[in-house]
């Protein structure tokens, strides 16, 4: 609800601050500068919002997974477990529930921000928003995979660590190429890597390679945890 609320109100924003981008050339100098030019257009906002709302995607990932390990060892999986359920079996329900409702509120987001981008009266097609929260999917894959190991080696303390990590990756991100950090490290962040759908085209090179890391990690995460005693 909250994530489709800040839709409706990102859409309805839109029109607003592209006024005041044809209106005020500080206002526009001073987005360049920090590297939001893309903003001077109705698209180009919305594609800016959209890798925000990557970033609150990858949150509501990491919580649904790692209600998963917190029902590990805090004993909760205990009955389940104890009438036949395989753990593996368990963890493969919470990523298929976490990957479903996740490209679910995800197409309602990029519903509600179309509507508040009619509603402040610009017209706009209901594909920029969707192509745009499209790309922010990509990578769910990704952050389901490290999820998954963080998970299985320290359930206790996953979600910190998923969360420090996810903030770390988008302030090198926005403040990176800002402050021009070398290449490398900015090279680190997975949000570095976003296009700026549907401005641009999505970065399927990032995406293939961000996906094939996810797989791997998820399928260690996996063996790690099926292996992991009950009550653990």
């Amino acid at each position: 609800m909250g994530l489709g609320v800040l839709g409706v109100v990102v859409g309805y924003l839109t029109n607003a601050l592209v006024q005041l981008c044809r209106t005020d050339p500080g206002y526009v100098k001073l987005l360049k500068r920090w590297g939001f030019g893309s903003m001077v257009t109705g698209r180009g906002f919305i594609a800016e919002a959209c890798v925000l709302f990557a970033v609150a995607l990858s949150f509501m990932v990491a919580a649904l997974l790692v209600s998963v390990g917190t029902d590990s060892y805090q004993g909760r999986l205990d009955l389940p477990l104890a009438y036949g359920t395989s753990r593996a079996k368990w963890l493969a329900s919470g990523v298929v529930t976490t990957v479903v409702a996740t490209a679910v509120i995800a197409m309602l987001c990029a519903l509600a921000t179309w509507l508040g981008v009619l509603v402040s009266g610009t017209a706009m097609g209901l594909r920029a928003p969707l192509e745009g929260m499209a790309n922010a999917l990509t990578l769910v894959p990704w952050l389901i995979g490290v999820s998954i190991l963080l998970i299985a080696l320290t359930p206790r303390f996953s979600f910190l660590v998923i969360a420090m990590m996810l903030t770390v990756f988008y302030i090198d991100a926005v403040l990176g190429p800002i402050m021009r950090w070398p290449e490398w490290l900015l090279d680190v962040s997975p949000f570095f890597h976003l296009h700026l759908v549907p401005v641009v085209s999505s970065n399927w090179g990032a995406t293939l390679s961000l996906t094939l890391i996810g797989i791997v990690a998820g399928a260690l995460g996996f063996g790690v945890f099926a292996r992991r005693d009950v009550g653990h």
